[in-house]
């Protein structure tokens, strides 16, 4: 492998391009599941999801292009994200929505909504609080969905 085509595999052009991937799986199942809308313009369960990966495609788009600058300017070489924490997070969002269509929303937003708290924890504890955590969140998220943004579940 020469050098040219090394700077490709460093964590500050390959962080971003995963989450720009990870962000393109996330909006072709979301629009796999169906019909954005229902007849008569209501919007249908996927509407959100969709509109989120469109919206992530752009900004993680920006920044592949600016690591892509980045690798290929004259700057000092330093890693600019020291962390895999974005990676994981890009693949979480991603199983998130795989989740959501084999098992529903509610499911799927719980155990991401849980997942996500333990994941930022240091360590895995107060487990009935972040249980209780994430059904009350999950339960919000739901609501809104339903009442405020008129979305069709199921």
């Amino acid at each position: 492998m020469n050098a040219h085509s090394k700077k490709y595999l460093s964590v500050p052009f390959l962080v971003p391009t995963i989450i720009f991937i990870c962000l393109l799986i996330y909006l072709i199942t979301g629009l796999q599941m169906g019909s954005l809308f229902l007849q008569g313009g209501v919007s249908n369960e996927n509407f959100f999801p969709v509109i989120l990966a469109v919206l992530g495609l752009l900004f993680s788009g920006k920044l592949v292009l600016d690591a892509f600058r980045y690798v290929n300017s004259d700057a000092p070489r330093k890693q600019i994200i020291k962390t895999n924490k974005p990676f994981i997070l890009a693949i979480a969002s991603a199983l998130f929505i795989i989740c959501f269509v084999y098992l529903g929303f509610t499911i799927s937003a719980f155990l991401y909504v849980f997942a996500f708290q333990l994941f930022f924890d240091d360590k895995i504890r107060r487990v009935p609080f972040k249980l209780l955590t994430s059904a009350l969140v999950t339960g919000a998220i739901y609501v809104l969905y339903v009442v405020v943004f008129r979305i069709h579940f199921g």
